[in-house]
């Protein structure tokens, strides 16, 4: 399993009932298929197809209204793009 799949699936499993948590993904292409069965069920809505360093994706994923960001890829230059990234979008929100 991914660490992605897996913290989507954890975040999901270990919340407080009476918090109610959204969590929206964003992947680079479309997948028919997903490591964990029910995982587009646990999100909040389809992913959101994109790069996930672009400031138009990461605001079409509702950065500007988010309280926490996981950002999970299996590429750490992409993880640390992505945290520099989310730095100037936020930024431009506020």
């Amino acid at each position: 399993m991914t660490w992605g799949s897996s913290c989507v699936l954890n975040l999901k499993r270990f919340a407080l009932r009476e918090f109610e948590m959204h969590v929206t993904a964003i992947d680079k292409f479309k997948r028919d298929e997903w490591e964990v069965h029910d995982l587009p069920s646990l999100l909040t809505e389809e992913p959101i197809i994109g790069d996930c360093r672009n400031d138009e994706v990461l605001l079409r994923a509702g950065i500007e209204e988010c309280r926490a960001i996981v950002i999970v890829t299996s590429n750490e230059s992409v993880n640390i793009e992505t945290a520099i990234a989310l730095e100037g979008s936020t930024r431009k929100c506020g």
